[in-house]
């Protein structure tokens, strides 16, 4: 990634929401063509700089060797969630 491009914070802080997607280029288009934010990486995780906030879309995948129980995946159920994005 190119640190200039990238959505650091000059002061305060800023957000990096992580979600796990079935279809990266569909979900890069909603947060680019709707949203206005500028891929700045991807695909795999695909990295989005919008304003002071990073969204970035994974496949999923796990374990890893610092959460040697978990797994990201996509919902199964699109019906019930575990977490929001409220843009504002």
């Amino acid at each position: 990634m190119d640190l200039p491009d990238a959505p650091i914070a000059k002061q305060g802080s800023y957000v990096a929401h992580f979600l796990t997607v079935a279809d990266q280029p569909r979900s890069s288009q909603f947060y680019v063509g709707i949203l206005g934010g500028r891929v700045v990486r991807g695909p795999d995780p695909t990295y989005i700089k919008l304003a002071n906030s990073w969204i970035i879309l994974t496949s999923g995948g796990g374990p890893t060797p610092d959460k040697p129980t978990v797994m990201l995946e996509t919902p199964k159920d699109l019906n019930k969630v575990s977490s929001f994005l409220n843009l504002q």
